[in-house]
């Protein structure tokens, strides 16, 4: 199977090197990279909610150096 690789334009840096992959862009010039993978694992709201929680207390507990 032949396959074509296909570059453009980089909206970064302007240069003809944005190469285009199944999973991401990227380009050959300044390194650019946008990334196309699915979130297959979300963060769950119940862990979202669990880290504000212990975050808040620990917060409350840290005191300043003046």
């Amino acid at each position: 199977m032949e396959r074509r690789i296909s570059f453009d334009v980089c909206p970064r840096c302007g240069e003809y090197g944005f190469e285009h992959l199944k999973m991401h862009s990227h380009c050959v010039n300044c390194l650019h990279i946008i990334d196309r993978w699915p979130r297959e694992f979300p963060i769950p709201a119940w862990a979202c909610f669990a880290y504000r929680q212990v975050s808040k207390q620990f917060d409350s507990q840290i005191t300043p150096i003046l």
